[in-house]
Order: C-alpha cells, then sequence, then structure tokens
C-alpha cells in the first residue's frame, strides 16, 4: 500500500514540475505579433519556379526534337508530315507543356485563396500569382494569337 502511494507521490511530483503546455503571453496592445507566411503561398510559389522549370525543359525539348528537320541554310524542311509527328522529344515536349500549364493554374488558385487568408504574409503569394498568372495567361494568349492566325489566312 506504502509502495502504491509512493509511486503516485512520485509521479504527482513529476506532472506538476513540467507542464506539457507552454502558455505564450498576449502581445500588449502597443506590440505586433510578427505573422507567419501563408504556407498555400509559399506553395503557389514553389509551383510556379517548377512550372517556369517545366516549360523552360519543354523549350529545350522541342528545339532538341525539331533540330534535325532544320537544313543547313537554317530552313524547316519536313518531308514526312509523320516523322515529325513521331518524335519522342516533340511529344514529350508537348505533354510537359500540359502538365507545367495544369500546375500553374492549381499554382495560381492556391497563390489567390493566400492572398485572402487573414493574419499572415502575403509576400510568396503574390509572387505565385504573379509567376503562375504570367505562365497561365500567357498560354492562353499564345492560343488566342494562333487561333487568331488561323481565321486571318496568314
Amino acid at each position: 500500500m506504502e509502495q502504491d502511494q509512493s509511486q503516485h507521490r512520485g509521479q504527482s511530483e513529476n506532472t506538476e514540475g513540467s507542464q506539457p503546455f507552454t502558455q505564450v503571453a498576449e502581445p500588449e496592445s502597443g506590440q505586433e505579433v510578427p505573422l507567419k507566411q501563408s504556407g498555400l503561398g509559399v506553395a503557389s510559389f514553389i509551383i510556379g519556379i517548377v512550372s517556369i522549370i517545366a516549360v523552360i525543359g519543354c523549350a529545350i525539348a522541342a528545339t532538341a526534337g525539331i533540330s534535325e528537320f532544320i537544313s543547313a541554310n537554317g530552313a524547316l524542311e519536313i518531308e514526312d508530315p509523320e516523322s515529325l509527328q513521331m518524335n519522342s522529344a516533340i511529344i514529350i515536349s508537348g505533354l510537359l507543356i500540359l502538365v507545367s500549364l495544369g500546375l500553374s493554374f492549381i499554382g495560381f488558385i492556391l497563390g489567390v485563396i493566400g492572398l485572402f487568408m487573414k493574419r499572415r504574409r502575403k509576400v510568396f503569394g503574390i509572387i505565385g500569382v504573379i509567376l503562375n498568372g504570367l505562365l497561365v495567361f500567357g498560354f492562353g494568349a499564345l492560343i488566342v494569337a494562333g487561333i487568331a492566325l488561323q481565321f486571318s489566312g496568314a
């Protein structure tokens, strides 16, 4: 019996001295609390950087794939259109562009949501919206320009 009581006393002494939760003092009215970064903004920024790297990789892969169709004088000579369609570098670059466009759209949405979070820093959200927005709206502008050129007869 004494052993049980001493164990309980020992346990209660250990738990009284250590507090599992520390209380954070509320800031005084004149003090500002440093704000945390918005996690969604940071994710948007990272997605924007990855998308830009993917677009650069697409440009390099497409250039490498089409280089075999360029003649010595610099003209593009395609004798067999199926050989261009079956070029693996061009196929991979096309798929990579679609993936980067999808990632950019997701990053743009995350950045916008991160901008509306209260009591969070918005620097990474702003940068993420700009990076992803440039890619999304840039691809959209290229599509509109291609359609306009097709209908203009050029």
